[in-house]
């Protein structure tokens, strides 16, 4: 089986990329954090001037953006459910079961033991257990 078929090509959303912390003085917001990992002092006028570093200001507030946080981060989910499965399917393809009553229970053992290192692992231990089902 080729393994690499069922690797999730998604980034999985962090997310730090969707924060961005207000930095405030005096009542105010002095400063932001950008998801980038930019920062800005706000000017007087309103306007942000790029700097590296912030200096040290009172209170922070940090702002998700949860709804597309979320939504990708679901996306991100379905598309491993969808791997998950053909990897599934071709399993029992691979093994001649796809027709056996307890190929379900051999995936579950399988998946349970196995999956923490990856797919080749699920699949040895697929092997290993085949005989018992048939």
């Amino acid at each position: 089986m080729n393994f690499d078929k069922y690797i999730n090509r998604r980034e999985y959303p962090r997310i730090s990329d969707f924060t961005t912390v207000y930095y405030y003085g005096g009542g105010k917001v002095v400063g932001v954090k950008e998801p980038d990992g930019n920062y800005y002092l706000i000017m007087p006028d309103g306007s942000r001037k790029w700097v590296d570093a912030l200096p040290a200001h009172g209170a922070a507030e940090k702002v998700v953006d949860t709804v597309t946080y979320y939504a990708l981060r679901d996306e991100w989910n379905t598309e491993e459910n969808r791997l998950n499965e053909l990897f599934k399917q071709d399993l029992f393809e691979q093994l001649g079961i796809q027709d056996n009553p307890k190929r379900d229970l051999l995936f579950e053992k399988a998946w349970e033991r196995g999956h923490a290192n990856g797919h080749g692992e699920v699949y040895n231990v697929a092997l290993d257990l085949v005989d018992l089902i048939l």
